[in-house]
């Protein structure tokens, strides 16, 4: 099984010194906000939602401490599968927790969008996308149905749930379209560049 999802995620990128220094560095980004994060929640932390909210960060953050140290490692597996999904469980639960899709965590979402679309490519689509917008919709879902302890669930319409959704599938699409467009302009600059290399030494 993990040989499978190892092979669906691997691309001839995970040996591009610069793609490897691209996931470092989206990693060290993400560690940094979720630390930052950690810390603005922990200094007003009075309630046990926000408790939950600084456990679920630490997690996060440890999860992503841990791919770090793989990808310096040369391995972007963990980078690549494991830390999208967890930080997306992570924004649930803590939406879960406090407003759903009231609350400024769920703003991550698109963030979290940005980060997989860098280190997946377009099997982000199929992927961390697809997750993003599910978590919407059961976030909904559940103000809907009565069964989240939101003070805000009876504001909760269906538009809302949509226009989440909606917005969260474009996000994921033009994302994708213009990494494609700048990975595409950037292999024609290498090989234009490789061509004047040879044209030079004739």
């Amino acid at each position: 099984m993990f040989n499978v999802i190892t092979k669906f995620f691997a691309s001839p990128e995970d040996n591009d010194p610069s793609f490897i220094r691209l996931t470092r560095n989206v990693l060290i980004f993400a560690l940094v906000a979720t630390l930052l994060s950690i810390a603005a929640v922990a200094i007003p932390a009075t309630s046990r939602a926000l408790e939950i909210t600084i456990l679920v960060l630490f997690a996060a953050s440890l999860l992503e401490f841990i791919a770090l140290l793989l990808v310096l490692r040369g391995s972007l597996t963990m980078a690549k599968v494991v830390v999208p999904i967890a930080l997306i469980f992570a924004i649930t639960i803590i939406a879960l927790k406090t407003n759903t899709i009231h609350d400024v965590s769920v703003v991550a979402y698109p963030i979290i969008i940005i980060i997989a679309t860098l280190l997946q490519g377009k099997r982000s689509l199929v992927v961390t996308t697809p997750l993003a917008i599910a978590a919407v919709a059961i976030l909904g879902i559940l103000d809907r149905l009565g069964l989240s302890n939101s003070p805000l669930r009876g504001r909760t319409g269906i538009d809302d749930i949509v226009v989440g959704m909606v917005l969260l599938l474009l996000s994921g699409v033009i994302l994708n379209l213009m990494v494609g467009r700048l990975r595409s302009a950037l292999a024609k600059a290498e090989a234009n560049e490789h061509a004047q290399l040879e044209t030079n030494r004739e």
